[in-house]
């Protein structure tokens, strides 16, 4: 017999199958050793495990990397009763403890139910036996498949993945009990394993770490999760929110409408985290600078009231007695100097009493505040809520954008193309976000690690892979288009080119938010039966206006969309 042969031979499988294995060695077998209750010490390398006969089951004891939740649960009234009757027939999973003995990590009830059983066997009597109509009952070995290259601490974190696959199919553990043998596994692998530990249990890196702060929700959100169908992930994303208001409806509207597209994606879920994200970071820094405002005694607690003119004006709406504009700087030695908090924690400087303290009132911010009807009130919240939803939508536009210019292979042809035709036809938008001249953000939206001593460094042609030209460019191309959507109100009056943009990118996996399908709408290529003439203020498009550095290569808009922004800003 060859060598090649023998070491076939001496091979064995595991047992997770059940099926019974032969382990050939020159020494005393394994059997033999067990059954003198010591563990075999030296094993050969390829004598992973084999099936083999504990003759003392009290030899065997619970693992510590045993994955159950309850380490001291007792054998059930029938598994006793079976295992007293015919012992145990699918073996049990082990492994040495270095000191004679076995540690079990997969059949723990059935090795107590089998030394019961002997226990009762060996007071077992011929008249009992006979009375009850039975054979006299002996005490039985155990069936144990034994894991000599699991032995040692050094492979804690298989066993208990091993423990815990066989628990999960076994008893389907609570969500809570799931999620803290997660935590577990997570504690005693190395960061090496976890991707192939990951993958064993149909989870990503990414998603066994967020078990850790999944355990931060209440039994009943968990458990309400888990009836739903969240992953780890998104029970992770509802833990890190669960302080806002109405966080756990808005994430489950936005479950099922991911469901209900049948994409396979999660597109509502990341809008609806974003903005959930960008509402708790407003509400902590809210929380922070009225703290801080009330710690210095500058917070402003004059009662606001529509009945009648408060004293209090913001430092807007003042000028200094010559007339110059009332600059914080200026009013900070007033002893009215006070400041309220807006919506997103920055503080609004005013005068607790501006006539008391000899300031002036632009004659503009004179005029009698007129009580605004129900309309106007519900109009400015919808607009207030369309900015906000506009500003988070940018997290998950980037991370689109990251999915395409970070994945291998060649660049769409369609995106490639688009990202030519911008940068070609020196598209105003393209050309007014060169001038900023700034590495860092298509360095960050690549991938690629940045310091700050590269903020202003050139790209090296050596971080320009050969074939990911088109992907950098194209980079570049989004980060322009992003710079000049990025005022609050844009989606108020979308150019023709932003919503290409927009568009583009759901065509490639972007699910667009409620505010983003509602600005492309009127752009939206129309269907055959739907064609009609354009608007002669659409045709007269050009490219937008992006704030203060709108040159003259800029169109001026159609008189509608002036007259639509105009309304959206008087409403907030």
């Amino acid at each position: 017999m060859s060598t090649a042969t023998a070491t076939k031979t001496k091979k064995t499988a595991t047992a997770a199958s059940g099926k019974k294995t032969a382990a050939v060695k020159k020494t005393a077998p394994p059997a033999a050793q067990a059954k003198a209750g010591t563990a075999p010490e030296n094993a050969e390398p390829e004598q992973i495990s084999h099936l083999d006969i504990v003759s003392d089951p009290t030899l065997v004891y619970r693992d510590p990397m045993n994955a159950r939740e309850d380490e001291f649960a007792a054998p059930g009234r029938e598994l006793l009763a079976s295992v007293a009757a015919i012992g145990v027939q699918e073996p049990v999973h082990v492994r040495p403890d270095g000191n004679g003995r076995y540690t079990v990590f997969k059949g723990d009830l059935r090795t107590q139910a089998q030394i019961v059983a002997n226990g009762h066997a060996a007071i077992d009597t011929e008249a009992k036996a006979k009375a009850e109509g039975r054979k006299v009952r002996q005490p039985r070995k155990l069936k144990a498949i034994i894991h000599h290259g699991l032995a040692g601490s050094a492979h804690d974190a298989e066993v208990y993945l091993l423990s815990f696959i066989e628990n999960k199919h076994r008893t389907n553990p609570s969500a809570d009990a799931e999620l803290k043998a997660y935590d577990r596994l997570l504690e005693i692998t190395d960061s090496k394993k976890l991707d192939e530990f990951g993958r064993t249990l149909g989870l990503t890196k990414r998603g066994l770490r967020a078990a850790k702060k999944a355990q931060k929700l209440d039994q009943r959100a968990l458990r309400e999760a888990h009836g739903v169908g969240y992953n780890l992930e998104q029970m992770a994303d509802l833990a890190e929110v669960s302080d806002v208001a109405g966080a756990e409806r808005r994430l489950h509207d936005a479950h099922e409408k991911d469901l209900t597209e049948g994409k396979g994606g999660s597109g509502h879920w990341e809008h609806a985290m974003a903005a959930l994200r960008q509402k708790a970071q407003n509400d902590a820094a809210k929380k922070a600078t009225l703290r801080e405002l009330r710690e210095s005694g500058q917070l402003l607690t004059a009662p606001y009231s529509y009945g009648e003119r408060p004293k209090y004006r913001r430092l807007a709406d003042l000028t200094t007695a010559l007339g110059d504009e009332m600059t914080e700087q200026r009013h900070r030695e007033c002893p009215g100097h006070k400041a309220g908090v807006d919506d997103e924690g920055n503080k609004v400087w005013h005068c607790e009493d501006p006539k008391k303290y000899k300031h002036l009132v632009r004659p503009e911010a004179q005029e009698p505040k007129r009580k605004k009807t129900e309309a106007e009130l519900e109009e400015g919240r919808k607009v207030r809520a369309c900015n906000a939803a506009w500003r988070a939508a940018k997290v998950p536009r980037e991370k689109a954008v990251q999915g395409i210019v970070r994945a291998s292979g060649k660049l769409p042809d369609e995106v490639a193309q688009y990202a030519i035709a911008t940068a070609v036809n020196m598209r105003s938008f393209f050309t007014r976000y060169l001038e900023r001249r700034s590495t860092a953000d298509v360095m960050r939206l690549m991938g690629k690690q940045v310091s700050g001593a590269e903020v202003l460094a050139e790209v090296a042609p050596g971080q320009v892979s050969k074939g990911r030209e088109m992907h950098w460019l194209f980079a570049l191309v989004s980060l322009a288009q992003e710079h000049a959507m990025r005022e609050p109100k844009s989606w108020a009056h979308l150019h023709v080119q932003q919503a290409e943009w927009l568009l583009l990118l759901e065509r490639y996996g972007y699910t667009l938010s409620d505010v983003e399908r509602k600005a492309v709408e009127r752009h939206r290529p129309k269907t055959p039966d739907q064609e009609s003439p354009a608007p002669e203020s659409e045709q007269q498009q050009t490219e937008p206006e992006t704030g203060a550095s709108a040159g003259a290569d800029s169109a001026p808009r159609a008189g509608a969309e002036q007259a639509a922004e105009q309304e959206s800003a008087a409403a907030a």
